[in-house]
């Protein structure tokens, strides 16, 4: 493989950096402009910069390397916090601009890199510190409202959906039927069964009993010595009922529960648990643990013929259909459900699929507290689609927000950190330099901002400066939309998640930095002739 090293692959590595910057930071603010993307289902403009960074491909084989490998931080970016993919792109140019020119002038890297992870580092802490939580669902839905690109509707959505959820909850996004997008909500833990036999129902569409007893068993029922001690045990709670779980009831064991239920010695219900194999015992854990009850399985040694009621769970309500059964938990809930909840959500957090992913975060949703569908519609397949994934962009962002808080948005935490920030006096001289390059990139999405609104960035700086020397709190900022400066949290609030910033300032540290390294280019092309070096 053709092996290319020297300044001038790095330098044509951060030229396509450098170009894919260019080309995505005029969509920055609310005077950001739109790029159309030539897609083979069509044209399509939007200024959505993780869409468009996906799309730009370079002539160039090597800057197409250099422009891939900040587009891959800016796509992390928006996996992770939905938002700040075009504030990663900028702060991400200005460093290696700014690196370069220090490196090119005889610097030394490694010391350089050092002090822009320092001063990235101090950043770090003042913005933390400058973090407000979430006041209010107006707060969520101007937060959805930037991180869509406008759209009022999606962002109302969004903010009723999240706050109805709570911090714990789940807001599952979904292709909807028709040219509405809809929002709706489910309580407690839902499953996709019913009864095994409707004769349970007592012919009835539903049935609900009232704070029943839950046993959970991990084996199959079948004869009358299976059911006949759980029975009797349960009796002692005649009026409270019985809903059973097993993974499957038939023969003696179902005509034993029928007749027991039919002729009111005591009301209980077998439900079919849902799934096959693991994921059938994995629902039970889940039963299990939100309930409160034991999971009685013949692997542990527990004779479920001898029943003890110790194993018995209980739930507020639940509520039977045909094919549906939901359990409400009690309000103060049951002490290992917390311990099953945080392993769910570290499962959920370190899936390799997002099918396993999303199956995780709905089986929380149950356990945890609410569950919101959106649906979302759209005239044809294409704007369901661009709807759908502004949708998810604008949800990871209100999610970041409701976990970390927010700080005032427009550039303006990051240029008050810049302010605010100093070296340690143990730093290097020589990471000095790489330091200050880093404060000057604090300042580029403000600049970027005052450029995309028609502004000198130079003055709107002086300006702010002026106005923070006067007494100016943390929220003040400056509005391009009213052309003035104000507080940023009055209405309407000009905000970015906390989370959103933190990324971005990460992701572009770490991308810059690793190409400002770069000496060595290893190509997997066999010709390189028509690859001139510059």
């Amino acid at each position: 493989m053709p092996v290319l090293q020297g300044e001038n692959v790095r330098k044509r590595l951060l030229t396509g950096a450098l170009k894919l910057a260019d080309i995505v930071s005029v969509t920055y603010g609310p005077y950001g402009r739109n790029c159309i993307l030539d897609r083979l289902a069509g044209l399509l403009s939007t200024r959505d910069g993780a869409t468009i960074a996906r799309d730009v491909i370079l002539s160039d084989q090597i800057e197409n390397q250099g422009a891939a490998f900040l587009k891959d931080a800016c796509i992390q970016v928006n996996n992770t916090v939905g938002d700040g993919t075009t504030t990663t792109v900028l702060l991400a140019a200005e460093i290696i601009k700014r690196g370069h020119r220090q490196i090119a002038a005889g610097m030394d890297r490694g010391q350089l890199c050092s002090g822009i992870r320092s001063a990235a580092k101090a950043t770090e802490e003042v913005i933390v510190k400058l973090s407000s939580s979430v006041a209010s669902q107006t707060d969520l839905a101007r937060i959805a409202e930037l991180a869509s690109n406008g759209d009022i509707e999606v962002s109302a959505l969004l903010a009723e959906a999240a706050m109805a959820a709570g911090k714990d909850g789940i807001v599952v996004v979904e292709d909807g039927v028709g040219t509405d997008t809809l929002l709706e909500f489910k309580e407690g833990l839902e499953l996709d069964r019913g009864p095994l036999h409707l004769s349970f129902l007592r012919s009835k569409s539903e049935r609900v009993l009232e704070g029943p007893l839950v046993a959970v068993v991990n084996t199959s029922l079948n004869s009358v010595a299976d059911v006949q001690d759980l029975l009797e045990t349960a009796s002692q709670w005649r009026p409270r009922g019985l809903l059973l779980f097993a993974q499957d009831v038939c023969y003696d064991a179902l005509t034993t529960l029928l007749l027991n239920d039919s002729q009111s010695v005591i009301s209980c219900v077998p439900i079919a648990c849902p799934g096959y194999g693991l994921q059938r015992q994995e629902r039970l854990k889940d039963i299990a643990a939100l309930s409160g009850a034991t999971l009685i399985s013949q692997e542990t040694g527990q004779d479920f013929k001898k029943w003890d009621p110790e194993w018995f769970g209980a739930v507020r309500q639940v509520s039977i259909r045909k094919e549906q059964t939901i359990l409400t938990a009690y309000d103060n809930g049951h002490p290992g459900l917390q311990d099953h909840i945080r392993e769910l959500r570290h499962r959920a957090e370190t899936a390799a699929s997002d099918f396993d992913r999303d199956e995780l975060r709905k089986r929380l949703a149950g356990l945890s507290g609410g569950l919101a569908y959106i649906k979302v519609g759209g005239l044809t397949e294409l704007a369901r689609k661009d709807r759908r994934s502004r949708i998810e962009d604008a949800l990871a962002a209100v999610r970041a927000a409701l976990r970390q808080g927010v700080v005032a948005g427009g550039g303006t935490a990051y240029f008050q950190a810049s302010l605010m920030i100093s070296p340690e006096k143990d730093l290097h001289p020589l990471a000095r330099a790489g330091w200050d390059v880093a404060v000057y990139a604090l300042a580029a999405p403000l600049y970027t901002l005052a450029k995309n609104s028609g502004r000198s960035g130079d003055v709107l700086v002086d300006h702010l400066i002026h106005r923070w020397a006067q007494g100016g709190t943390d929220w003040t900022g400056w509005d391009a939309v009213q052309d003035r400066i104000r507080d940023l949290r009055d209405e309407p609030s000009i905000m970015d998640p906390t989370a959103v910033v933190l990324a971005a300032l990460r992701s572009a540290v770490s991308v810059a930095t690793m190409l400002l390294m770069t000496d060595v280019f290893v190509s997997r092309v066999r010709h390189t002739s028509h690859l001139p070096l510059v």
